[in-house]
Formats: C-alpha cells, structure tokens, sequence
C-alpha cells in the first residue's frame, strides 16, 4: 500500500510507531515509549498520568499529550489527534482520520514479553509488534533542581553504544522519585496529575471483540464503509481467512529458517510454541529454541531466558 506521507507523519505521532515500519516489513516498535523503557525509572505501583510531549517527534514538529497508566509490567498511553499540535496537521486531516476511526491511539506495552500493541478503539482493531532492543545504560547523578515546585535528583543517562547522546531525567522525592521530567536532544516529556492506585485491568487488555491486523499498514489499507460503519460480517470473515493463512506462511517460514540455524527465526518460533500462537502451546519446546537462538547470540532469546530464569527461581 503506498501510504501517504502526510498520513505517516500522523500515524508515526498516533501510534508512535517508527515511519519506517510503516514503508517496510519490520516493526521495530515504538521509538519514544521504548525510551521510556531504557531502564526502571518508574515506581512498581500501579500509577496513572498525564504525559505531555514536545519537540521533534520522528522528525516533526510536534506537542501532544498522553494518558499514561502502569501496573504490573504493562504500559497503556492514549493519544487523540485533538491534543495533537503540530503545523501539518489541518482541520481537514483531523476530520479525514476521524473518518476513518482512526483519531484515537492506544498502546498496550508489555515489558516483560517485550511486545507492543497498537489499538484504534473506534475500528476495534489491533497490531503487534515487537520492541526493538536498546543497549545497556550508564546513570550519573547530576546535582538537584526545583522542576514545577518539586525538588528533584536530577540524572544524566548514556548508553553504552554512544556516550555522546546523553538523557537527563529529573525524579521528584515528593512522587517516590518518579521521572516528572525527561529530556533528549530531540524532545522534551514532562508528567503531571500523577496518581499512584490500583486500575482496572481491563486497561491493559485487548478486547475480545478487536480484530487482529498484520500491521498499521494493513489496518491502514482496510477503510471502513460509507460513513464510518464496518464492512460487512462476510467481508471480515474473509479477511480473517487471509490473515489466517498469512500467518500459517509466516509459520513455515519460521520454521524452515529456525531448522537453517537462524537466530531470529528461533526466536520468533520459540515466542510462538511459549504462548500457543499458531502452534500447540509447549514449554520445553519453545525453552529449546530460545536456548538455541540465545546461543547463536540473539539479544531478545537471552533476555527472554534470563526474566524465565528469575520468574521460576
């Protein structure tokens, strides 16, 4: 599908995936909130948020403003195009995204199974895509500073890969040290009406009823009918069929390349028989293969094997 560039801009913003995930077959997951992952900046309870985002997003110029919830590992951030600011974005964009139930973004991230989920609620849909590994971090105390009333510790924070690219984070005591502001060379995130208390966990699940795309792409290429209503149940359940057998092809090829000593293919084959995906759900299986991928010296089979191995310890 040939997606135009205007409308990448606002998907890379909405569902904050990268633009080249949506012009290629990768996914390598969303860039800001896997920078919000880089390591544990936020307490362990369950919390809600306001996150608002300024500067060069995915190269545009860009301000918008997230919710933001976290509770056991999982990470939920709703965007609207309506708290999206930025000079390309018209009145006409706004309404055509709209249109097509696409002017609401949800994103589930789940750290401990590194994947990532982009939900349009009004399309009920969802696509997943993995989270793209970062390298390990160096944290250097940075003095304190007052940020919006709030004494905080304020931290400079390098990774391994680039000690030039450099990220200050200012953690308020007042918030059990939470992260009320965060800053890089392209942007600037600040949080706000934090509250810290137990959520509904219906926030961090997939509703039964959504229908599993691919990709945004191929979400991107199923419009809705005339005036925003569904295609008929007979249109779905053929693109359901053609999912189906898209994956029974990935599935093959997964194996075939698993069997070839790939890595990646070990890897994505061991996720497979981990959560029954495809595949009859099997354990020992799927230990196997992520031990054979983490051998041939896959990042995301260690880190895998590693959570499995302080879980069952």
């Amino acid at each position: 599908m040939n997606i135009p560039t205007l409308w990448i801009l606002v998907l890379s913003l909405l569902f904050e995936c990268s633009r080249q995930s949506l012009l290629a077959q990768e996914a390598p997951g969303p860039n800001l909130h896997r920078l919000l992952m880089l390591t544990n900046w936020f307490p362990a309870e369950s919390f809600s948020a306001v996150m608002e985002v300024e500067g060069a997003l995915f190269g545009v110029s860009a301000k918008m403003t997230d919710r933001f919830y976290m509770q056991n590992e999982v990470l939920r951030t709703e965007t609207n195009l309506e708290t999206l600011e930025s000079p390309f974005l018209t009145d006409q964009t706004r309404a055509k995204f709209k249109q097509n139930g696409l002017a609401e973004g949800v994103k589930l991230l789940l750290l401990s199974q590194n994947k990532h989920f982009g939900l349009a609620p009004k399309r009920k849909a969802y696509f997943e895509g993995q989270i793209v590994q970062t390298s390990r971090l160096k944290l250097v105390a940075d003095g304190e500073e007052v940020v919006n009333g709030h004494m905080c510790k304020r931290e400079k924070i390098q990774t391994e890969t680039d000690p030039n690219e450099s990220i200050t984070v200012w953690r308020a005591a007042a918030f059990k040290n939470f992260p009320i502001k965060i800053e890089t060379e392209f942007f600037l995130i600040t949080f706000r009406e934090i509250e810290f208390r137990p959520l509904d966990t219906n926030l961090f699940e997939i509703p039964a009823d959504y229908i599993r795309y691919e990709d945004l792409r191929v979400l991107m290429s199923d419009i809705p009918g005339e005036k925003g209503r569904p295609k008929s149940t007979d249109v779905l359940s053929q693109r359901q069929e053609k999912m189906k057998l898209a994956d029974l092809k990935a599935l093959e090829f997964q194996v075939k390349r698993a069997a070839e000593g790939s890595a990646t293919a070990q890897y994505d084959l061991g996720l497979r028989y981990w959560e029954g995906r495809g595949v009859e759900k099997n354990a020992a299986k799927a230990l196997e293969l992520m031990e054979q991928s983490a051998s041939a010296g896959n990042s995301q089979a260690k880190a895998f094997l590693s959570r499995h191995k302080a879980a069952t310890s």
